[in-house]
């Protein structure tokens, strides 16, 4: 092929994302920082001599601060799971553009 020819790829510039600043990127930042405290904080917590959440597996119980739920009260974890699925539309359907993160 000859040197003349076009070349399949051309150079293009590089795209940096820029920075965030406001009042809605500073929620933002708090949540995640406050959500991830919560995530690494949970299992060190102490609650009445045992863990505050504990998945006791083997014993089949599931401890989470003063409940126990066996696994045949998992009905309460299936109507929370359709309670947060609604509540999760209807946040969505008010403010659906706080869900997608202002794009």
């Amino acid at each position: 092929m000859a040197e003349s020819e076009h070349q399949l790829y051309l150079h293009h510039e590089k795209i940096y994302p820029r920075e965030v600043h406001g009042k809605f990127a500073f929620f933002r930042l708090t949540g995640v920082v406050g959500l991830l405290g919560l995530y690494y904080v949970i299992p060190w917590l102490n609650w009445d001599g045992r863990q505050a959440v504990l998945f006791d597996l083997p014993g089949r119980k599931f401890f989470i601060f003063n409940f126990v739920i066996w696994p045949q009260e998992l009905y309460f974890l299936a109507a929370l799971l359709v309670i947060l699925g609604i509540a999760l539309f209807l946040f969505t359907a008010v403010a659906g553009r706080l869900w997608c993160g202002y794009a």
